[in-house]
């Protein structure tokens, strides 16, 4: 059986109104028996938002995954509880109205956990790491209270316990750092040690939006992120929420690269390092896992196989990642983690405030800042003057 999996998708933004049949133009995936991705949203009607970076999707993003061709989608992201409590319920609702499966969020902690059943021998289980980095906002499941499965050791090996004799998972983790190249070394140390499970199949991951390393362990393989696989682009409206498309769309509006509060608004696009993915081919048989590079087009959502000029850069990136994974000593990769952090994080939150800037418009702020200058100046002329 052939199993394919993807990374992040967004079935909203611009992908609204457009032709979900054709925005995977990759014969592989279509070819697939079973094809799971990362679902980065709630799909609900509801008006409430929470108080962070708020990602939306109207229901009708079901029906966009189901034209999609996906089988079923991991919910074990930070922004399933976007939009409340009960947007996770909705969520679910919709993915089971349209036939899809779903894995890694529920009403409660033991439907979170509850896996997703390929065939009769294979399974997806999927959780989401919390409390670090750029995942300190996250709605953990519990006895009664919905959320997603919490990433632990501990909890992945109950879970896998639990599976009937000769039975095997594939795991589907969000984890990481965003806009990173590396992925913490703790992530390295729990990979390999479910790996050497027998239970387990296959590692795939997603949350930094970019394609991370891939490290080879006992004959298996996990990906620490295979990226963005179909994430449209959307408007965002103050402070950071996404909105849907006005109607009719403007013709002239701010556009960003980044993501950060926003003064009006805004057409947040993705630059290429974020359109390009890892698309996973597992074929459950053999227990062999191939990749292959896809990349999203930039003006229109639509996914189709990577042209060489993306294709070979992104190719010795991913074997100098997965190098580092595979042999750099702990020491040594924590602290090029920890400089690669601070190096990234530097220079994103000055690309923010150029964007913001330019957002608000540079010569408007000189002109109000010289206009208040000049008030101030002649104040204490008018002063002098009076009698």
């Amino acid at each position: 059986m052939k199993i394919v999996l993807v990374g992040d998708i967004y079935p909203g933004g611009d992908l609204e109104g457009a032709d979900a049949r054709r925005a995977v133009a990759v014969p592989a995936y279509h070819a697939a028996d079973c094809r799971v991705g990362t679902l980065e949203s709630a799909l609900s009607d509801s008006a409430v938002r929470a108080d962070k970076y708020v990602l939306t999707c109207k229901p009708s993003g079901a029906r966009v995954l189901k034209e999609m061709g996906l089988s079923a989608v991991s919910l074990a992201q930070n922004h399933i509880q976007d939009m409340g409590e009960a947007g996770i319920g909705e969520t679910l609702r919709h993915l089971e109205a349209e036939g899809i499966g779903h894995v890694g969020a529920g009403r409660t902690l033991e439907e979170a956990r509850r896996p997703f059943w390929i065939n009769g021998d294979l399974c997806v289980l999927s959780y989401c790491r919390h409390r670090e980095l750029t995942l300190t906002q996250v709605a953990v499941a519990e006895a009664d209270k919905p959320g997603v499965a919490s990433l632990t050791l501990a909890d992945v090996r109950a879970d896998l316990e639990r599976l009937p004799a000769g039975k095997r998972a594939i795991l589907v983790f969000h984890w990481g750092c965003e806009h990173l190249w590396l992925t913490q070394y703790g992530n390295l140390e729990l990979a390999r040690r479910l790996l050497e499970d027998d239970r387990v199949a296959l590692i795939a991951g997603s949350h930094p939006h970019r394609v991370q390393g891939v490290l080879e362990h006992v004959g298996k393989k996990a990906y620490f992120s295979l990226g963005n696989f179909l994430f449209p682009n959307f408007y965002l409206n103050h402070p950071c929420v996404q909105v849907a498309p006005p109607d009719p769309r403007p013709r002239r509006v701010p556009t960003t690269r980044l993501y950060h509060r926003v003064h009006r608004l805004t057409h947040k696009k993705w630059p290429q390092v974020n359109r390009v993915s890892l698309m996973v081919e597992f074929d459950s048989g053999s227990g062999v896992a191939t990749h292959r590079f896809v990349v999203q087009r930039d003006a229109r959502p639509q996914v189709v196989p990577a042209p060489w000029w993306i294709r070979i850069p992104f190719a010795l990136r991913l074997e100098l990642l997965s190098r580092l994974s595979a042999r750099c000593p702990q020491p040594v990769y924590e602290r090029l983690f920890a400089a690669h952090h601070a190096v990234v994080f530097w220079w994103w939150r000055r690309r923010i405030l150029l964007a913001q800037l330019r957002s608000l418009g540079i010569a408007a702020i000189g002109s109000k800042t010289i206009h208040r200058l000049s008030r101030r100046a002649a104040r204490p002329a008018a002063q002098g003057n009076r009698p």
